[in-house]
């Protein structure tokens, strides 16, 4: 069976980079998401936009698990005209997967049973996973149509069966990256890269990268994944699910619980960072603290450009977009945001 790997063109605020190539447990997110269709895809078509043709290319150079190829969407191109140029490319039966979007394995193996097939949270859904036949050609696109107008418009030899699911992860905000984060850490299974110091305290599962070291002192528990080239402790106290990248420095009397820490991220000195994702090349100075829990124990709101939206999360730190540097003592308020090459100053409260 083929997969058809639809690029999401999903931004996540003050995560700039594109959606399937933000890294977290050690792999961009396009990697997890074919690792989640082994077993029941044997090639993949991954379509790419100019912008992200070459990295995603780099960073899966080495994936050998399921056979890849590669097309490139024009800049506006809808998808089902960029498909119906592809039709040589595609197989008999084939899925259609928006690269942004998890769903259960056993789900998406359930529709392998009928001729055409939509999975799906709601209907219409502009992220479904859909099961498809060539015969879907027959019915030509209009020019300009997206996806779900033409397979409204296409007259099925085979009725579309509409399966819902209860469980879809669409990353459609930046938070969403710390549900994904706890699936993914729950699979995972301890492997030293490195060796931790004798006298680091580690219960849980915990994967460490090449050249990384654990200081004494250090106490992990429940899941986590560091990368290679870190220098973590001593006594610094890490809570999982938590995943840290490539690069990073975790020095003394540093907590992190429940996070992502993407690449170079370097927090040395006496910081508190809860539920909060943290950009590639941040430096956060001593004493900084993320608040992740409101007073009243409501829900976090997100402020998203000039619109509030319920994060439907009781905590909820802070998301720092890359290139920043937070001044010592920096105190940041639940659910709150600072753009790319951000910086405060020494005492500064983030509202």
């Amino acid at each position: 069976m083929q997969g058809v790997i639809i690029n999401s063109k999903t931004r996540l605020g003050v995560l700039t980079k594109p959606t399937e190539l933000i890294k977290i447990a050690n792999k961009p997110l396009i990697e997890h998401l074919l690792d989640s269709l082994d077993g029941i895809i044997s090639s993949a078509l991954i379509i790419t936009t100019k912008e992200t043709e070459e990295e995603i290319k780099k960073k899966l150079q080495k994936y050998t698990t399921i056979k890849i190829s590669y097309a490139c969407q024009k800049q506006d191109q809808p998808t089902p005209s960029l498909l119906n140029h592809l039709q040589k490319k595609l197989e008999e039966k084939f899925f259609l997967i928006n690269s942004s979007t998890f769903y259960k394995k056993e789900e998406i193996t359930s529709t392998l049973e009928f001729e055409n097939c939509m999975l799906t949270d709601t209907f219409p859904s502009t992220t479904p996973i859909l099961l498809l036949n060539k015969k879907i050609f027959n019915t030509q696109p209009k020019k300009g149509s997206e996806l779900i107008d033409w397979i409204n418009d296409t007259r099925f030899t085979t009725k579309l069966k509409i399966r819902v699911s209860d469980t879809p992860l669409e990353i459609k905000y930046a938070w969403d990256l710390l549900t994904l984060n706890e699936i993914l850490l729950k699979k995972i299974r301890t492997e030293y890269q490195s060796e931790p110091e004798k006298n680091a305290t580690i219960k849980g599962e915990l994967q460490i990268g090449k050249n990384t070291q654990i200081k004494n002192g250090t106490y992990i528990e429940g899941n986590v994944t560091i990368g290679k080239n870190c220098i973590i402790g001593p006594n610094c106290y890490i809570r999982g699910p938590t995943s840290i990248g490539d690069n990073c420095s975790i020095g003394n009397a540093v907590e992190i619980k429940s996070s992502i820490l993407m690449d170079n991220v370097k927090i040395s000195h006496l910081s508190y960072i809860g539920d909060s994702i943290i950009g590639e090349n941040v430096n956060v100075g001593a004493g900084t603290i993320t608040a992740n829990l409101r007073h009243d124990k409501k829900t976090i709101s997100y402020l998203l450009g000039s619109q509030k939206i319920d994060t439907k999360r009781k905590k909820l730190g802070a998301i720092i977009g890359e290139n920043s540097s937070l001044g010592i003592h920096t105190s940041i308020y639940p659910g709150r945001s600072l753009p790319p090459n951000s910086t405060t100053t020494p005492g500064e409260i983030v509202k």
